[in-house]
């Protein structure tokens, strides 16, 4: 959900600790992107920062809102006190007040939104990676992921592997990675080391170990020929995204949700998105056969069943400390949602987790299209958990609750 930021309406259930509904409570909430309060281009002090935090908070709370969902996790890392393994996840240069022992970003929402009767989720983007798109990545990008380890060391297995110019071109990838994932300046390694301009670096990475009959890095989510993601001109965004069926990848994401509930008391939940393989069909499996490469077809049901077990592994290392959610794709199921079930292959078989409640993204719909909508994952969830429409507009927000997706909605009205 992160690509394009959009106003959610999310109605709400009073929670207990162990995250089970209640009775039914309104709620009216905000996805918050930091970079809607905090500019890139420089680093906060602790005063000012929390400042800045409050002022946020009380237009929200102006705007009838009263539950943040704070960006937490993103593009590979956190802008709060996370850990995966043995270490602490990086934080970008902007929010590097947070490590000399003053509250992180996420801690200062909570903080500042108590006194004002409002709660804060921190709001996780799993699956989704970056941009592989050098006009779309972002400042803060050449920090070290939550994967950079693990995409290092693949990248150099795979280059003892490689001979000539494949080879060279690994070996002036890693160079390039040393300090960090820079989409732009990956490009322009390649470029300088003779490999040829590309606006679209990690896929021009993957198809040149193809044609050498070399998979790419294990981690990523792959389409049937072995694409990363679908053409700039189709989406322009270029979206990477990590392989939830991968146990190391896993793994890290389940100890980062884990991490963030253990280091922020007052937390009142963990928000998921982008729990999901790319739209369209990805989740293929390189092999190698004689000297080539092929890319077999996930088996039936294999995405949702890892995409699944990567929601219910959360909810286990979670144990129920607070409620968890998740922001959904509106057309995986045929027929619901006024949708041909045309996002199935994202593997989010979202009526079976059992979360506490589900935001599906149903912007642009007018309101007797939205109410239509929303009755019909009502009837599909039936009474397990609640639903709530995410929305694009205020001019959307009716009801009782919803949840407005992003903070720069507010700033431009």
């Amino acid at each position: 959900m992160r690509y394009a930021l959009a106003i959610v309406c999310l109605g709400l259930a009073a929670m207990s600790c162990a995250g089970k509904l209640a009775a039914a409570e309104r709620l009216r909430g905000c996805w918050v992107v930091p970079e809607s309060i905090y500019r890139e281009d420089r680093t906060y002090g602790l005063q000012e920062r929390r400042e800045l935090a409050g002022k946020a908070l009380d237009r929200m709370k102006r705007a009838g809102i009263d539950t943040v969902f704070l960006e937490t996790f993103v593009r590979g890392y956190a802008t709060a006190k996370a850990s995966a393994g043995p270490g602490l996840l990086p934080v970008p240069a902007r929010y590097v007040p947070a490590a000399r022992g003053e509250p992180d970003l996420l801690s200062l929402f909570i903080e500042e939104a108590k006194p004002r009767g409002m709660r804060v989720h921190a709001w996780v983007h799993l699956c989704y990676f970056r941009s592989d798109n050098i006009a779309r990545s972002r400042e803060d990008d050449d920090t070290h992921s939550l994967f950079h380890d693990l995409l290092v060391r693949e990248l150099g297995a795979l280059r003892s592997r490689a001979s000539g110019s494949v080879r060279e071109l690994l070996s002036d990838t890693l160079t390039a990675l040393e300090r960090g994932y820079d989409t732009r300046a990956l490009a322009a390694a390649l470029r300088e080391g003779g490999h040829g301009f590309t606006h679209t670096p990690m896929q021009r990475i993957v198809d040149s170990l193809r044609e050498a009959g070399l998979p790419g890095p294990s981690l990523f989510a792959y389409g049937p020929g072995g694409q990363l993601h679908p053409p700039l001109e189709q989406v322009p965004n270029g979206s990477l995204y990590v392989d939830p069926a991968h146990s190391e990848v896993s793994g890290r994401l389940v100890d980062m949700v884990g991490s963030l509930v253990d280091n922020h008391p007052g937390l009142a939940g963990i928000h998921l998105d982008h729990i999901r393989y790319p739209e369209g069909d990805y989740g293929y499996v390189p092999r190698e056969t004689g000297g080539a490469l092929e890319f077999l077809p996930p088996a039936p049901r294999a995405r949702e069943k890892a995409v699944s077990n990567l929601v219910d592994a959360c909810r286990e290392r979670v144990a129920g400390r607070v409620p968890m959610s998740a922001a959904v794709l509106p057309g995986y199921y045929q027929g619901w949602g006024g949708s041909g079930g045309s996002q199935r292959g994202a593997g989010q078989d979202w009526f079976r987790w059992g979360l506490s409640f589900y935001t599906p993204m149903l912007y642009g719909l007018g309101a007797g299209k939205l109410s239509e909508a929303m009755a019909s994952y009502r009837r599909g969830l039936a009474a397990t958990s609640s639903v709530y429409a995410g929305i694009d507009s205020l001019a959307r927000a009716r009801g009782a609750s919803w949840v407005l997706f992003d903070y720069s909605v507010l700033e431009r009205n």
